[in-house]
């Protein structure tokens, strides 16, 4: 089939870095007291905040459909020591981890943090804290 030959054509370009590649970034408005989640299709999420101070959640996806994938997190200058994001593994993942640790606050403004699902944990592998 000449579909499937152009489709191995663009996977292998994008493995040399032939093609650019874009991810499509979604904004969430955190408040205190809230619950998002993260989207099957999610690859980068920039969080603010609107409101009090407080803390909002923010829920990873199952492990189980999630080895291998990396998500990114971001923050803008709404976001504090005052006024963040807890990370938090799925709820039904009752023996997941982030680097061993049962959350990870994004509570600085301008904060980043990349993630990698391993082994049903979550490991930080990359963070950049201004």
């Amino acid at each position: 089939v000449e579909g499937i030959g152009t489709v191995s054509e663009q996977v292998r370009q994008l493995r040399a870095g032939e093609l650019s590649s874009y991810n499509e970034v979604r904004t969430i408005s955190n408040r205190n007291g809230s619950n998002n989640y993260v989207l099957q299709n999610d690859t980068h999420i920039f969080n603010s905040w609107i409101g009090g101070n407080g803390s909002g959640n923010l829920y990873l996806p199952l492990v189980a459909n999630s080895e291998g994938r990396t998500i990114q997190f971001h923050s803008d200058n709404t976001i504090s020591a005052n006024t963040f994001v807890k990370l938090l593994p799925n709820v039904t993942d009752t023996s997941a981890t982030i680097d061993g640790a049962s959350e990870y606050a994004v509570n600085r403004n301008y904060d980043g943090v990349t993630i990698l699902c391993q082994n049903s944990n979550w490991y930080i592998i990359q963070k950049k804290d201004k």
